[in-house]
């Protein structure tokens, strides 16, 4: 809650003063706010892994032996890890919940700013907020799944591979290594960033004045592109398209998570905002860029 409660503080100041500053200026604010939020939530991540390496290792050392039924190993695994089923789409879908209405706020406030419509944020109502808990925690099981099943391709692998418990161990280090040091980051500045996206794009919807959404890179060096990654964001900076469509890599808006492939929003780190063309526009055929 603490980063809602400092973007609660920031509309307080906001409204106060009449308004947003300058898209960009708002923009770096509210990105050290959903960063804070990744952040604490990696920390939570990270704790759910406190002791398990340690326990898992003098487990299999007691053993002698890695066991050589992929049932048995899964259940001694789950032994271990099974709690992550559970705890980590609860953590994650908690987090993502308060992202998402972070980006609530955002839209509001920046919709107050462009049209000098006067919009009053409010949170989701019960039935949306249960709906969107819903779908982040059943997206975050799979996450869940994903990360224990790699934890199980090293065990397979040391048994196929004959290792002994110590070469095996090194292995079972290296992927809880890899988990905690980037991997557990990686998953909650992508659930962040895509819940925020989507509390953005919802209350977009709800607004009832954006016809037009336009698509928004971090504009560094870091953004990806071909070949050096498989998606191409470059390319899709400042494009337009009418709100509900979608833009030209097939995303409704960035971390569009209906029907799209892992690799348009795995570390993504772009995000949208509200388009309305200047008087006397005409808009022919979209999506296109300004």
């Amino acid at each position: 809650m603490r980063a809602l409660e400092a973007s609660a503080r920031i509309t307080d100041v906001l409204v106060a003063h009449g308004g947003l500053p300058a898209y960009k200026a708002s923009g770096d604010g509210w990105d050290q706010i959903r960063e804070a939020t990744a952040i604490a939530l990696t920390g939570s991540l990270t704790l759910l892994l406190d002791g398990v390496l340690h326990r898992l290792l003098a487990a299999l050392r007691d053993l002698g032996f890695i066991p050589n039924d992929p049932e048995r190993r899964k259940d001694f695994l789950d032994g271990f890890l099974g709690h992550l089923y559970e705890d980590l789409p609860e953590e994650v879908s908690k987090a993502a919940l308060e992202a998402a209405q972070n980006g609530r706020m955002i839209s509001f406030l920046e919709l107050r700013k462009q049209t000098k419509i006067e919009f009053s944020w409010t949170v989701w109502d019960e039935w949306t907020e249960k709906e969107l808990r819903d779908r982040y925690y059943r997206f975050s099981q799979e996450t869940a799944e994903r990360l224990i099943g790699d934890v199980g391709k090293v065990l397979d692998r040391a048994y196929v591979d004959g290792l002994g418990i110590d070469d095996a161990a090194e292995e079972l280090r290296r992927v809880f290594h890899d988990m905690e040091d980037w991997n557990l980051q990686r998953i909650a500045r992508t659930e962040i960033n895509a819940a925020q996206n989507e509390g953005r794009y919802r209350s977009f919807q709800e607004s009832g004045v954006v016809d037009y959404i336009q698509w928004v890179t971090a504009k560094d060096d870091r953004v990806r592109f071909i070949p050096r990654d498989k998606a191409d964001h470059r390319v899709l900076h400042g494009e337009v398209i009418r709100l509900g469509e979608t833009f030209s890599n097939g995303l409704r808006y960035p971390h569009d998570r209906e029907g799209t492939p892992l690799n348009e929003f795995i570390n993504c780190r772009c995000t949208f905002r509200a388009y309305f063309p200047k008087p006397g526009m005409l808009i022919y055929k979209t999506p296109f860029i300004p």
